[in-house]
């Protein structure tokens, strides 16, 4: 019982992590609670990559960029 419970409670952090765009952190926790084989870190680094990728580029085109 006790098992089941922290996997459910690790899947839902896990979630929570990749819907609040967190997926970096998606990854490193899901390798120490051992989730690999559900949570696969590929497509979750893919996902990372986009929203860093919409974010400079959303950075670039903003004329009020102190950069």
């Amino acid at each position: 019982m006790h098992i089941r419970c922290c996997y459910l409670i690790f899947t839902d952090m896990i979630k929570e992590l990749i819907s609040r765009g967190q997926q970096l952190d998606a990854v490193h926790f899901t390798y120490e609670v051992g989730l690999v084989n559900k949570f696969l870190p590929v497509p979750l680094l893919k996902a990372f990559l986009n929203d860093a990728r919409k974010a400079a580029a959303s950075n670039l085109e903003d004329p009020n960029n102190a950069s």
